[in-house]
């Protein structure tokens, strides 16, 4: 299991806000953000509460659609 580090609860807040709010535009930090949190037991406790972050996660990330 690997968790995230090196962020704040700040950071978790935005990472919360953008997965779940339809509006949120993807910016460099939302990113970032992403890329920190990606693989993590954070984003699997998110993915699980927010079905839609999936989806949001991979096409912030580029990932497309699998």
């Amino acid at each position: 299991m690997i968790f995230a580090t090196g962020l704040s609860f700040e950071d978790l807040e935005k990472v919360a806000t953008f997965l779940s709010e339809d509006k949120e535009e993807v910016t460099t930090e939302n990113i970032e953000l992403l890329q920190k949190v990606e693989g993590t037991s954070l984003l699997e406790a998110i993915e699980k509460a927010l079905p839609s972050a999936t989806l949001k996660v991979r096409c912030a990330l580029g990932e497309g659609v699998a």
